[in-house]
């Protein structure tokens, strides 16, 4: 999903639902069997997660710059970001 969107999701709320829906079918296509209240709990929790990255990260540069735009971490580094983001989310 483009930052765009994310970080104005009030605006898109047509796209944010598509988004959504995408995300339990693709979860079903690949077998859950998760109820369809689970999936799409779990899909609203990855576009929080996704829309609290998007709001952090504040570039605008050109997606397809990476140079501009490529950050190296090293997991610890990056547990200390998801950290501050989510306190519950684990790289390990």
């Amino acid at each position: 999903m483009p930052r765009s969107i994310l970080i104005d999701a009030g605006n898109y709320p047509t796209i944010i639902e598509a988004y959504r829906a995408l995300i339990v079918e693709l979860a079903q296509g690949l077998g859950s069997t998760e109820t369809i209240g689970n999936l799409q709990a779990a899909a609203s929790a990855v576009i929080e997660l996704e829309t609290k990255i998007a709001n952090i990260s504040g570039y605008n540069e050109n997606p397809y710059n990476t140079s501009a735009i490529f950050h190296p971490f090293k997991l610890n580094e990056f547990q200390a970001v998801m950290d501050s983001i989510d306190s519950t989310f684990s790289v390990i």
